[in-house]
């Protein structure tokens, strides 16, 4: 039996097949055995692949040329080819991360069962970097990132081996989150089961995004009315390492800084992957409670499963008097939280130190204030969103003097202009006019306050302490 089969497109190009094989005749008529010889020749000259990729995922365009020309032997059940396969100007973007491989090329010999892919490269253009202070003074090198891979495939693909390089390739360039990495490695699978092996070093990142809190089912549950998700019979072995590198920053759910660290991914399977190694906040500030705290120790410890890391973080907030702040110990999914201060106080002075930059007010005003932040910072949740929306990091109410308890009052409102220097406004409730209020910070126990509205006055406070 012969058969010949030709299609041709605007897109598809040009595509022609010629097969012969034998016909047995049985009690069922006549079929074409598994094992029966095969010949024949395909000739492929496609111009066009852009319609490849979204018949994929919308999120991917393609583009490109192919050529290829083989003979046909084997047999039905293995076929076999002899020939050649040549691509040129490939393309594939990723529209979601802003990346485009391009000006991609394929040399490809078929050798009976066997594929050997001589060439498959790509270069990735840079589009401009995020304008980010951090990353002023990283340049990169050349207008582009590459990408080489090279291998040998079985055309039923039980068995495959192909090695990998890339140089400053693109991974990501949206504005929230911009990732450029170099890497080697090798990828191979054999019986249903993919080995990866490569080494990863971030040339250049900025994540610049807050974590989602939107809650999601756990991976055990299923919804009833829909279909489980199918999982993947392929096993997967991986043996990586991860380096930050030098110009890996994070601006995320408060963090500010720079990352640095190497971590070590093993996984077998059957078994979670296994990660271990230390990621550390370097230069780093954490905004919390409507102040800036300084990331003084800020650790990571990955010993076992990615997903709960030993934490050993400490954050203060800087230039005070009494510098107070938290220690955060124990691991991702339980955390444990101290409240600490540099001299040692008590935890209701660290925490209005933290939180509002002084003293508790001695006649407890601050109370309900304090306990609402300490019940956040405990918890583990953000506070001081009414403050942050309205650009300040003071809004309290106090009672000063004697008198009735409501024409005594004082509301405060301040905002912290640097480390050292504080500006606040001052008006009582039976008071004609406020008072203006400005600190400065000279030595962590001498403070320059000057006062002006309902009085002027300039005072210098020494403060120390005794036990």
């Amino acid at each position: 039996m012969s058969g010949d089969f030709e299609a041709e497109g605007e897109r598809l190009g040009e595509m022609l097949a010629q097969t012969e094989m034998p016909l047995t005749h049985s009690d069922t008529g006549w079929t074409v055995l598994p094992d029966a010889p095969v010949a024949g020749h395909v000739h492929l000259d496609a111009k066009d692949f852009s319609w490849i990729a979204p018949m994929v995922d919308d999120n991917l365009q393609s583009g490109g040329a192919l050529i290829l020309d083989a003979d046909i032997t084997g047999s039905m059940l293995v076929p076999r080819l002899h020939g050649v396969a040549l691509g040129n100007d490939l393309r594939l973007a990723l529209l979601g991360q802003g990346v485009s491989l391009e000006q991609g090329k394929l040399y490809v010999l078929f050798d009976n069962d066997v594929v050997h892919v001589e060439q498959l490269s790509f270069i990735a253009p840079y589009q401009d970097k995020p304008k980010d202070k951090r990353l002023e003074d990283f340049e990169l090198v050349g207008a582009a990132g590459r990408l080489n891979a090279s291998g040998t495939l079985d055309l039923q693909g039980r068995n495959g081996d192909l090695k990998f390089t890339a140089e400053q390739l693109p991974l990501s360039q949206r504005v929230d989150r911009w990732l450029i990495a170099s890497a080697t490695g090798q990828i191979r699978f054999s019986d249903r089961m993919l080995m990866l092996d490569a080494n990863i070093v971030a040339d250049a990142g900025l994540i610049d995004q807050p974590v989602s809190n939107r809650p999601r089912w756990d991976e055990d549950m299923e919804v009833v009315g829909e279909a489980p998700l199918q999982k993947s019979s392929r096993k997967t072995k991986v043996n990586a390492s991860l380096d930050l590198g030098e110009h890996f920053f994070i601006r995320a759910s408060g963090l500010e800084g720079r990352l640095e660290g190497t971590l070590d991914v093993r996984g077998d399977p059957d078994q979670p992957l296994n990660v271990t190694g230390i990621i550390e906040a370097q230069d780093a500030m954490f905004d919390a409670y409507g102040q800036h705290l300084k990331v003084e120790r800020g650790m990571v410890n990955f010993q076992g499963q990615i997903d709960d890391p030993g934490l050993n973080i400490l954050a203060l907030r800087k230039g005070l008097t009494v510098e107070a702040g938290v220690e955060v110990d124990g691991t991702a999914r339980h955390p444990i939280v101290h409240l600490v201060s540099t001299p040692n106080v008590p935890d209701a002075e660290k925490l209005s130190w933290m939180v509002l930059g002084r003293v508790p007010d001695s006649a407890g005003l601050d109370t309900s204030l304090l306990m609402a932040a300490a019940g956040n910072i405990l918890g583990g949740q953000s506070t001081g969103q009414i403050g942050r929306s309205l650009g300040i990091d003071e809004f309290s109410m106090r009672q000063s003097g004697g008198g009735d308890a409501l024409t005594s009052q004082t509301v405060t409102v301040g905002k912290r202009i640097s480390s050292r220097a504080y500006l606040s406004y001052e008006q009582g409730f039976a008071a004609t006019s406020g008072v203006t209020k400005f600190s400065y910070t000279l030595t962590p126990r001498v403070t320059l306050v000057t006062r002006t509205g309902a009085e002027d006055a300039m005072d210098i406070f020494y403060s120390f302490r005794y036990h």
